[in-house]
C-alpha cells in the first residue's frame, strides 16, 4: 500500500486491498442486543504483521464477547462485505458497509503513539464507513464476571482497552464504534536514531530497503544517503551524517522511496521529554539549551524571560506547568524570551529561583506535579537559563491561586487552554490504572 501522509480512496477500494492480503489479524468487541443476537462495537484488522498484542482467543460474558483469528484477506472482506463474522455458534453483526463512501488512509510512522494500540512498523491505518442509523450501541453495565475460563473485569471500558491496547487506554479515553483497517509496511523502517554532538547515526531494517533514501531533513535542504545492496550493505542497515556545525533547525530523519515517505523520527523536541520511539540523544548540555530555543514556543516548551513577580505573571506560568503536567510533559526555559532571544539569568541566583519555583508549584498546583532542575550555561556568557522539567501527571492536574479552586489545564499547539469536560473525562480514563486480571 503506498500513501501519503492522508490520502483518500473509496470503501471498495479499502476492500479490494484487505481481498489481497494472504494474512488478517482480526479483533472484535461485540455486546449483547436486547434481542439476544450479538453486534460488534469494536472491530480492529491487521495485515503485514499482527499487532503486538494480538492473540487468538474468545472471552464470552453475558452481555459482551471478545474475539481474535487469524483470516486470509478474501475471507475477511467477504465478511465485512455480507456484515456478519461468524464466532463460534454466533453471527455477530459488522454493520452495514457504505462501499461508495470514501475514506482516508493515514500513514503513520513506526511505534507511533496514536489512537490504537501502537504498532511496530510503519503503516497506513483507514477507518471503514458503517450505516450509522442504527446508533451507538450500549456497552453492558457492571462488571465483566465470565462463567468460564475468561478474566473478568471491573467494566466493559476496562475488558476493551486490555483487549486492544493491553499497556494503555484507547486514545482520548473513549470506546469508538467503529471498525479500523490497518496495514503494516514491511519494506522498511528506523528501529534507532543516536545523536550526539558530531553525528546523526540511523539504523534501519526492512526486506526493500535497496535504493531507499535517508534523509536529515529539517528547515533548510539537508544531507541524504542512498542505501544500495550493491555496495554492500552491513549487517545492520545504517545511514551516517556528519554534523559539522550542530544540529540543523527543524531536523527530522526520513525514510523514503522516491517521493513516498516510509518512515520518519522527528529530533527537534525537547531531548529528555522522549516522544519519538528510538532516539538516543547523547549531547552536551550546551547543546541541549540551543536545541530547546530552536524547537520553538510549542506543544511541549515555554519560554519566560525571568521568575514571575506578580499573580498574573504566576497564574500564567503555573497554567502551563499544570497542563504540561496533564499531558506529556514539557520544559519551561526560564532566560528566554517569546522572540526567542537568551537572556538568561544570574548563575548565582539559579539555586534561589530553583526554590522559589517548587514553593510556587507547591502552592498553586495540586496535585503536586513531578518535576527536575536543568542549569543550561549559556556560550560565551556568565549567565544561565534554568530549565524547569515538568514530568506527565498520574492524575488530573489543576492549578489556581493559594485558597481558590484548582482548574485544570492542557496545551494546544503552544498554547495553555482551560480543559474542556471532555477533555477532563479523556484524562481521568486514560490515567485510572485497569483492574488487575482476575485467572
Amino acid at each position: 500500500m503506498s500513501a501519503p501522509t492522508t490520502r483518500t480512496v473509496s470503501c471498495d477500494e479499502a476492500l479490494q486491498h484487505i481481498a489481497t492480503e494472504s494474512q488478517i489479524w482480526l479483533r472484535l468487541a461485540a455486546v449483547r442486543d436486547d434481542d439476544g443476537s450479538w453486534s460488534a462495537r469494536l472491530v480492529e484488522l491487521t495485515s503485514g504483521a499482527p499487532a503486538p498484542s494480538w492473540e487468538p482467543r474468545t472471552w464470552e460474558y453475558p452481555g459482551a464477547l471478545f474475539h481474535g483469528q487469524l483470516d486470509d484477506g478474501a475471507a475477511a472482506a467477504d465478511c465485512l462485505r455480507k456484515g456478519t463474522l461468524k464466532v463460534g455458534d454466533y453471527d455477530v453483526s459488522l454493520g452495514l458497509l457504505m462501499t461508495d463512501w470514501q475514506t482516508n488512509w493515514e500513514r503513520q510512522q513506526s511505534r507511533a503513539n496514536g489512537r490504537f494500540e501502537t504498532l511496530d512498523w510503519p503503516a497506513v491505518e483507514t477507518t471503514l464507513p458503517v450505516d450509522a442509523t442504527a446508533g451507538v450501541r450500549p456497552t453492558p453495565p457492571g462488571h465483566l464476571v465470565a462463567a468460564g475460563d475468561a478474566p473478568s473485569f471491573l467494566s466493559f471500558y476496562a475488558a476493551t482497552a486490555y483487549f486492544f491496547w493491553k499497556d494503555r487506554g484507547p486514545a482520548g479515553g473513549q470506546l469508538p464504534q467503529e471498525i479500523v483497517y490497518r496495514h503494516q509496511d514491511l519494506r522498511g523502517r528506523i528501529n534507532l536514531v543516536r545523536l550526539d554532538d558530531e553525528m546523526v547515526e540511523v539504523q534501519l531494517e526492512g526486506g526493500e530497503l535497496d535504493a531507499m533514501i535517508v534523509e536529515l531533513a529539517g528547515d533548510a535542504p539537508g544531507q541524504t544517503q542512498r542505501l544500495s545492496q550493491h555496495r554492500g550493505l552491513p549487517e545492520i542497515p545504517e545511514a551516517k551524517f556528519k554534523l559539522a556545525e550542530g544540529l540543523p533547525p527543524g531536523s527530522w530523519v526520513l525514510l523514503r522511496s522516491g517521493a513516498e515517505w516510509i518512515d520518519r523520527r522527528f529530533l527537534s523536541v525537547p531531548w529528555n521529554r522522549g516522544p519519538e520511539a528510538g532516539v538516543e540523544i547523547v549531547i552536551e548540555t550546551a547543546n541541549r539549551l540551543e536545541a530547546l530555543v530552536t524547537a520553538r514556543e510549542r506543544q511541549q516548551v515555554e519560554f519566560k524571560q525571568q521568575l514571575p513577580k506578580d499573580d498574573q505573571a504566576k497564574a500564567t506560568l503555573m497554567k502551563t506547568i499544570c497542563a504540561f503536567a496533564n499531558g506529556i510533559g514539557g520544559s519551561a526555559l526560564i532566560g528566554v524570551t517569546d522572540e526567542r532571544a537568551i537572556v538568561g539569568l544570574d548563575a548565582r541566583a539559579a539555586d534561589r529561583a530553583k526554590d522559589q519555583l517548587t514553593q510556587m508549584i507547591g502552592s498553586w498546583i495540586d496535585p503536586r506535579p513531578s518535576i527536575d532542575f536543568n542549569v543550561l550555561p549559556i556560550a560565551d556568557s556568565e549567565k544561565v537559563v534554568l530549565e524547569l522539567s515538568v514530568e506527565p501527571g498520574y492524575a488530573l492536574h489543576g492549578s489556581g491561586r493559594p485558597g481558590e479552586v484548582r482548574t485544570p489545564y492542557v496545551r494546544h499547539q503552544g498554547v495553555t487552554e482551560r480543559a474542556t469536560t471532555a477533555e477532563i473525562t479523556a484524562i481521568v480514563r486514560a490515567r485510572t490504572p485497569l483492574p488487575t486480571q482476575l485467572v
